[in-house]
């Protein structure tokens, strides 16, 4: 969900955040979920590109899974360290 406002397949700063707002315009017409969980899919969007972890599991998933295809942007994680990306 976090990369439906990318501007481009590059570096492209504030997509999440950009993401987080557009949620709401699909709320609670298009997205059927509680809102206990909007808020967590718009954390886990804006929180995205922070370096970390997040202390609610639902986020750490969200990133996690992101972090898996960070290689399309020519990033790599660096498998020794959980909170650094290069």
């Amino acid at each position: 969900m976090h990369d439906c406002c990318r501007e481009n397949e590059d570096i492209n700063p504030d997509h999440g955040i950009r993401a987080a707002e557009f949620i709401d315009t699909l709320f609670p017409a298009v997205l059927n979920i509680r809102s206990i969980q909007l808020k967590l899919l718009k954390e886990a969007c804006k929180g995205l590109h922070k370096e970390g972890v997040s202390e609610d599991n639902t986020i750490g998933v969200c990133w996690d899974a992101d972090r898996l295809d960070l290689g399309r942007v020519r990033i790599y994680p660096d498998a020794n360290s959980p909170t650094s990306w290069f």
